[in-house]
């Protein structure tokens, strides 16, 4: 998994390809499964921090050069031996064996010695010779780009607090899908299949998983979308928009559809939601899980909404798309290909979008933008094109104020992994009327 990471880094999904590996091996043991997606997730997550160690001992060009075999089962051993503090195995003699079956007995011996120094190396004594950005960059396992941005967004300390929690395991949030059943039958139904949940203090329909003893995935519970895995911050985004039974709503960028079956729940299935994704494959797939979950008032519609110029809408969820740096701590791939080339790339496409939803908007209507982002060049920046057309709404949810700077800071939420235990999310909500911001 780790080579096939590494040969399409800028686009690959570690979940992805998890799910194809199990299926080509035909992997159906539970424990295997949640120890090797573990092992996958810690390894890339720590990806710089790893190779850092490793390159005190190996020659940069060698390393580059090596047997992804050799360089990738380097990487999982040294994960073991220096941040897998609970460890008992004897990382060296399981690679030893390992490579000289796979390879030979000279790489086995090559391997072990590496492995033997890095196991004794001084970790934190080689990182005073580094400057103080690139210290924390090694230490806490994120590229300098967002140390930098990081710092300069929430200053030293807050930044090494959501740089720790992005290396933490996230909480995994569940939403029940009361077009099923209740919250209660929910609750019941997953102790029944071994599962731990407590109830949300802020949305009813959020359950945060505690412990189980089967994947969430592998239930019939998911399987037929009695419950739903959607993080309480894209829960927060559709509470902004507040749903009515019986309003007419475009979803303007909505695949996967989990927000989409979420307006649906909240409309009770009435009304109409126009749902528009630009990706076909992802609108099929859409399609197929909205109808098990059983919702029936969604039209899927195959349109860019950069150009998209159908109807008129009582309200407007334009949850664009982004650079994900809000979604480090569950897709840690997304931090090694974060620039600000992509970041910049990302905003003005959501300016497009705003700008042009915006016309669909009846007068009076509600239009909620929101990104799985941590920075203002998709939050603050974008709305702030948009300022002297729109009446700013604070949305009825939790989330921390916008950055500083902005005369609407006050109305938007920002939500954080190190403050809300959610995604990153920005959230604003704004009304189309006669009425301006001063």
């Amino acid at each position: 998994m780790l080579t096939r990471y590494e040969s399409n880094r800028k686009n690959a999904s570690l979940r992805s390809i998890f799910y194809n590996m199990m299926e080509e091996a035909n992997v159906a043991d539970v424990a295997v499964r949640s120890s090797s997606y573990g092992l996958l997730l810690e390894t890339v997550k720590r990806l710089n921090t790893i190779d850092y160690l490793l390159i005190r001992f190996i020659k940069k060009k060698k390393y580059r050069e090596m047997d992804p075999f050799l360089r990738n089962i380097l990487r999982i051993a040294t994960l073991e031996l220096k941040f897998n503090y609970e460890s008992t195995i004897r990382v060296e003699d399981i690679v030893y064996k390992l490579v000289a079956n796979r390879l030979n007995e000279e790489d086995a011996k090559y391997v072990k010695k590496v492995l033997k120094n890095v196991k004794a190396f001084n970790f934190e004594e080689s990182l005073s010779r580094l400057s103080q950005n690139e210290q924390i960059s090694i230490k806490y396992s994120h590229p300098t780009y967002l140390v930098n941005k990081f710092v300069d967004l929430f200053g030293f300390d807050e930044a090494i607090e959501l740089m720790q929690k992005n290396n933490q395991k996230k909480a995994i949030w569940l939403r029940v899908n009361t077009l099923k059943f209740s919250v209660e039958e929910a609750v019941e139904a997953l102790e029944k299949e071994g599962i731990a949940v407590t109830r949300d203090k802020h949305f009813p329909e959020a359950l945060k998983l505690v412990e189980t003893e089967t994947p969430i995935p592998l239930t019939p519970i998911f399987r037929d979308r009695y419950i739903i895995i959607q993080d309480k911050a894209s829960m927060a985004a559709v509470y902004a928009l507040d749903p009515k039974p019986g309003e007419r709503i475009l979803d303007a960028c909505a695949a996967p559809g989990m927000k989409t079956s979420f307006i649906s729940q909240k409309m009770g299935n009435t009304g109409l939601i126009t749902a528009v994704d630009n990706n076909k494959a992802r609108l099929k797939k859409m399609g197929e899980l909205l109808e098990i979950s059983g919702v029936k008032n969604v039209e899927l519609k195959f349109a860019d909404s950069r150009k998209f110029s159908e109807g008129v809408y009582d309200k407007i969820l334009v949850d664009a798309p982004c650079s994900s740096s809000g979604v480090i701590q569950s897709s840690p791939e997304m931090k090694w290909r974060l620039n600000q080339e992509q970041v910049n790339m990302y905003s003005s496409i959501q300016k497009d979008i705003l700008k042009n939803t915006l016309k669909l908007l009846k007068k009076g209507g509600v239009l909620v933008f929101s990104t799985c982002s941590l920075f203002p060049e998709e939050g603050e920046k974008v709305v702030d094109t948009i300022k002297d057309k729109v009446t700013f709404v604070r949305p009825k949810i939790l989330g921390s104020e916008g950055y500083e700077g902005y005369e609407f800071s006050s109305k938007v939420k920002r939500l954080f992994p190190h403050k809300h235990d959610t995604l990153g999310f920005f959230i604003c909500k704004m009304k189309l009327g006669t009425i301006r911001n001063p």
